[in-house]
């Protein structure tokens, strides 16, 4: 994976919980289900569940590719060794 995805997909991460949280939909969201009974356009309801949906995937869909380069990293590196073992074994323990 090249450094301008992973750039991209950390972009786009804070972007997205950025938003979340500065325009509290979360707690809209809430809002509309405790008060559904007085909603009179209840599509709102519908287009709020879509939306939320919509970043959860883009999301995924970003995280994804994220995880599977630092698995490949992390089985590259056949050593398992602990720090103490490493400044040990360069006499600076």
């Amino acid at each position: 994976m090249s450094s301008t995805t992973l750039v991209f997909s950390l972009g786009v991460s804070f972007t997205l919980g950025y938003l979340v949280s500065y325009l509290n939909f979360f707690q809209t969201f809430a809002s509309i289900f405790t008060d559904y009974s007085s909603i009179q356009n209840k599509h709102y309801l519908l287009y709020t569940f879509i939306f939320l949906s919509i970043c959860f995937i883009i999301i995924v869909v970003l995280i994804k590719p994220l995880t599977k380069e630092e698995a490949k990293r992390s089985k590259e590196y056949p050593f398992q060794t602990s720090a103490r073992e490493q400044l040990a074994r360069r006499g600076s323990f």
